[in-house]
């Protein structure tokens, strides 16, 4: 794994990379206009504390990356607070606090735990997206306009869990699939524009983020969202 998975704040700079912290949370705010780093960061935290404890799920609630997602928003809220006014410092810094709290007791088992997240939630993403390949290659069952795009989304959350999995060679096997059936869609592809409003475009750079910007050879997508001009406005993802 890169560095040290208890540093929350490394953590979460090489999740996100190549976007900033600033940049990453105003596309959090762009997905979630309800945001709100307090009740959010709070939620999380217990059920974290309640993963750790192994205690059964309750309400439907997945806590299958319960430690990875409380660490995004945590490092969003932290930038937020930092360029808002009117915020709760005091409870948001009571519930660093405690997170901090959370690790110094509890070091070694989170290290796991995060450890277990990055490579489980890896492999069904990889997977995943190596099935979606296979059907744009194979001509089976051609997804439409909302299908792609919750493939491609999730292309983009592979990439955040092969950011933390650099260098761990438990995973290899996944970087080589992913290797192979990202090649394998670049050659079964066209470019197409339609999958992200403006607004949005400016977070997915063309280079790093390529497969938001092509869609299977021959497919035919109709946009249910679509702007003049054939422009998705969706603004956040599946």
């Amino acid at each position: 794994m890169k560095g040290e998975l208890t540093n929350w704040r490394q953590v979460y700079c090489n999740m996100i990379a190549p976007r900033s912290a600033v940049d990453e949370t105003a596309l959090e705010l762009l997905y979630d206009s309800q945001f709100n780093p307090v009740s959010d960061v709070l939620f999380w935290i217990e059920e974290f504390e309640k993963k750790l404890e192994g205690a059964p799920t309750e309400d439907g609630v997945s806590r299958e990356v319960a430690g990875l997602t409380l660490i995004r928003y945590l490092g969003s809220a932290e930038v937020y607070m930092a360029n808002s006014v009117d915020v709760d410092y005091k409870a948001f810094n009571e519930l660093l606090r405690r997170f901090q709290d959370l690790i110094e007791r509890k070091s070694a088992q989170i290290e796991k735990i995060l450890c277990e997240e990055i490579r489980e939630n890896l492999g069904l993403r990889c997977k995943r997206w190596s099935q979606y390949v296979r059907k744009v290659i194979d001509r089976l069952d051609l997804p439409d306009f909302m299908d792609v795009q919750e493939e491609l989304f999730n292309r983009d959350k592979l990439r955040e869990l092969m950011n933390l999995a650099d260098g761990d060679g438990q995973v290899r096997d996944h970087f080589d699939s992913i290797a192979v059936a990202d090649q394998l869609y670049r050659q079964n592809v066209e470019p197409y524009f339609g999958f992200l409003s403006d607004s949005l475009k400016v977070y997915f750079p063309t280079g790093e983020f390529w497969w938001m910007y092509s869609k299977p050879i021959g497919l035919t997508l109709e946009n249910p969202f679509a702007e003049k001009g054939g422009q998705s406005n969706l603004n956040s993802p599946p």
